[in-house]
């Protein structure tokens, strides 16, 4: 994109890169050591926008003249392969000697410039679509010396360049704070989510915690009907079909719910032979590999799809409510147990000895209820905590680009008048 004069602010005008830097240098060629005496910035080490040099490798073959290839602070670094475009300013070096990598493209800004103002440039969108468009068509995206010469920026006088990279400097660093907040909730969801499922497990979420010994059973004396589902060998691939009847595996059970594939389904006719493995309302259908403890209730829709190989359906006798027993397979205590007990070197595989052998609170069908009620409501206002979450999220993570453009508009700082 180039800027029309009309559209740019009073005193500012519009250059290149190639016109207020350096010529672009390409940088040693080498591989990484771990041991060594002259550190190696490759491209890797400033994709995350934070440049560690404790983590910087060394170089294994040294530059003849490592003069030539050394770091300096206010050097701008751009990435021509692999991650193009993404770019650092080098604001302090460590004390041992570094240079840079041939992957990478060193820039020197002039007396004309901020280094920090075109750091901050080499960020906008307006970038990033020049970069685009610099190496679209091209089998291996990759730019050079000369295309990332000639990348356009709007240029303000100087003291407007510091003026603006100090404020982006500021409200980024705000952003940058909300994101790493935000980055805490998810876990801080999950915590909540536990700790509500080993409240309700315990008696703890409706105040009855007694520890009457009546209370406690045995899970196999509290399953009505339990079934491994059926054996890879008992389905072959022509059996598969689309939009058939679906099939529950643990890949299909996420977060108490049943999310169905349409390649992985089978006919009527193959699903008659299977009938002893069709789930009915009311069971729990549970992931025997993998991750313990995803399970979930069998609903009227998913009633008569089948149990497939890598999970089990529970069906409670009338003394257990479907939704309570989720609540205690999905609990913090159950999955322990379940991940200490299950068997299988590379992933952990559930049996029905393990789950038989299960200990489960059994408190009277009412108080199953208002736990079930309780834990719904709690999971409920969970939910919306992470729509909001995500919404601020979305929010967040359109904020740099908008400050960054906004900036290169002219728009972020007033004008000094002369």
């Amino acid at each position: 994109m180039r800027w029309a004069v009309s559209d740019l602010p009073a005193g500012w005008t519009e250059t290149t890169l190639g016109e207020i830097a350096s010529q672009g240098q390409y940088g040693w060629t080498s591989k990484a050591a771990e041991k060594g005496r002259v550190k190696y910035l490759r491209t890797t080490d400033i994709t995350s926008g934070h440049l560690n040099w404790d983590t910087v490798p060394y170089c294994q073959d040294n530059p003849p003249n490592v003069e030539k290839y050394k770091i300096e602070p206010g050097d701008i670094l751009i990435s021509r392969a692999g991650s193009v475009g993404f770019s650092a300013l080098i604001e302090d070096v460590p004390s041992t000697p570094a240079v840079f990598a041939s992957y990478l493209i060193r820039y020197i800004p002039n007396s004309q410039v901020i280094p920090k103002f075109i750091a901050r440039f080499l960020q906008s969108p307006n970038y990033w679509q020049q970069i685009s468009d610099a190496s679209a068509g091209i089998a291996l995206a990759n730019v050079n010396a000369k295309k990332l010469a000639n990348v356009i920026l709007p240029l303000p006088p100087l003291n407007e360049q510091k003026r603006i990279a100090e404020k982006l400097d500021s409200l980024l660093a705000r952003v940058d704070s909300c994101q790493t907040h935000l980055e805490r909730v998810p876990q801080i969801l999950k915590r909540f989510r536990q700790s509500v499922l080993a409240a309700a497990t315990s008696g703890r979420l409706t105040g009855n915690d007694e520890n009457g010994k009546e209370k406690y059973l045995l899970l196999s004396e509290v399953i009505e009907r339990l079934k491994t589902g059926p054996f890879g060998s008992t389905l072959h691939k022509a059996d598969y079909i689309s939009n058939g009847i679906p099939f529950v595996n643990p890949m299909h059970i996420n977060d108490g719910r049943i999310t169905p594939s349409d390649e992985m389904t089978i006919s009527k006719q193959k699903a008659k032979e299977l009938k002893e493995f069709l789930l009915t309302r009311g069971d729990v259908v549970l992931a025997r590999r993998g991750v313990m403890g995803r399970c979930a209730v069998v609903g009227e829709r998913e009633d008569g799809w089948l149990c497939g190989s890598g999970s089990m359906l529970l069906h409670p006798t009338e003394r257990l409510l479907p939704e309570y027993l989720q609540i205690f397979l999905s609990s913090p205590e159950t999955v322990a147990n379940l991940v200490e007990d299950s068997v299988g070197s590379t992933m952990s595989n559930l049996n029905q000895k393990i789950l038989m052998a299960l200990v489960i609170r059994v408190p009277n069908v009412e108080e199953q209820a208002e736990i079930v009620r309780r834990v719904e409501k709690l999971f409920a206002y969970a939910e919306r905590l992470e729509a909001r979450y995500l919404s601020a999220s979305e929010h967040v993570e359109r904020l740099t680009p908008s400050l960054l453009a906004k900036a290169f508009r002219g728009e972020l700082v007033g004008q000094e008048q002369g």
